[in-house]
């Protein structure tokens, strides 16, 4: 990355698809299907796994969070902060393939 100048990334933002709002539209089993989220979820577990250099925002409920830690920290964080958000991104990944999980069992 330094060959090319490519900043470091050290925040990751992911707003998954709405799987459980499909399911609960009454959608179609293909629509429901499409709305089953396969990057978003990569990269909330890969954000999440390396909380040692990357805050990982795994939903809008947590948009809260981060910013209070900017307002209070400014872009710094420290490992106490990336650890809590990569437990709240695995809790977010472990409820969303709940959720699909149940529907394919239905």
């Amino acid at each position: 990355m330094e060959q090319y100048e490519i900043p470091s990334i050290d925040l990751v933002i992911v707003d998954l698809y709405p799987f459980e709002q499909t399911v609960a539209s009454g959608a179609s089993d293909a629509d429901i299907i499409e709305k089953i989220d396969i990057g978003g979820i990569s990269l909330i577990r890969a954000g999440a796994k390396n909380f040692n250099d990357v805050i990982i925002v795994p939903s809008k409920a947590e948009y809260p969070v981060l910013l209070q830690l900017l307002n209070t920290q400014g872009a710094q964080s420290e490992l106490e902060d990336r650890k809590m958000f990569a437990e709240r991104a695995f809790g977010v990944s472990s409820q969303y393939d709940t959720a699909i999980h149940q529907w394919f069992s239905k």
